[in-house]
């Protein structure tokens, strides 16, 4: 029970910051097509010369 809870704790650290850093994208862009193509459900935009994430609700 020990090690399973370990590997839970260790897993939504690793994810965590995974998140955090995802959130801190910091790529210049001029349009759409600067930003790098990422699988659905998410999407990348082009706002403010920044490429920031968006998860698409509509799949």
């Amino acid at each position: 029970m020990a090690h399973f809870l370990m590997f839970v704790y260790a897993l939504i650290t690793c994810l965590s910051l995974f998140l955090v850093e995802m959130g801190h994208l910091s790529i210049h862009c001029v349009s759409v097509d600067d930003c790098p193509k990422v699988e659905k459900p998410i999407t990348m935009k082009c706002i403010n010369n920044y490429c920031k994430y968006f998860v698409d609700h509509k799949l």
